[in-house]
């Protein structure tokens, strides 16, 4: 399919340098990007990702640890998954 449109858009210079420096690590350009992103909102009628607000719970925990209150931390990847218990 020939590609003769085009798009144009406005970021911050913040997120646009963090997004291609994550588009390098994945060998892609932008605009390889953005027309994969097209392609699945075509395809799935959708965003390719869920969009929800958080609950109360989740809004209440997000407070808390912005002040630094109930944080855990873990030595290594294996202590976290003993503290919740999956097996």
């Amino acid at each position: 399919m020939q590609k003769t449109e085009h798009i144009n858009f406005r970021t911050d210079a913040g997120t646009k340098l963090a997004a291609e420096a994550v588009l390098r690590e994945l060998g892609m350009k932008p605009s390889e990007a953005l027309n994969l992103f097209y392609h699945q909102v075509a395809l799935h009628r959708a965003l390719p990702f869920s969009l929800a607000l958080p609950n109360a719970e989740t809004r209440q925990t997000f407070l808390e640890t912005d002040r630094g209150e109930n944080l855990q931390s873990f030595n290594s990847v294996d202590d976290f998954f003993t503290h919740i218990d999956v097996k």
